[in-house]
């Protein structure tokens, strides 16, 4: 059985790969595939995030994910998934961002 971790940033992809692997064949069985890597993120020590993800309080509107969406003087470009409404939370918001502002600078 797998090992719980407390912060997984510290282990090496094999070995979080070695610590999912027995989750994953119990859960989907003859399905499952062994993977040979993974991408991850490590924002608890990247020292720009700080561990940090974004939050939105209860009752935000998409209006004010738009706001958060608003360029600065035309110099400072916000992405992220929680600048768009529709999509935030996901990846796809992220990715949505980054055409916007990529769109708005290239103008």
């Amino acid at each position: 059985m797998p090992t719980m971790h407390l912060n997984l940033e510290t282990l090496t992809d094999a070995r979080v790969i070695d610590e999912a692997w027995p989750v994953l064949q119990k859960q989907y069985e003859d399905k499952a595939v062994r993977r040979i890597g993974i991408q991850r993120s490590r924002w608890g020590s990247d020292p720009f995030a700080c561990g940090a993800t974004s939050h939105s309080p209860p009752r935000v509107s998409e209006a004010d994910l738009r706001v958060l969406g608003e360029p600065v003087a035309s110099r400072l470009f916000f992405v992220g998934d929680s600048t768009v409404d529709g999509f935030y939370g996901f990846v796809l918001g992220a990715y949505a961002s980054d055409l916007r502002e990529a769109k708005r600078i290239l103008r």
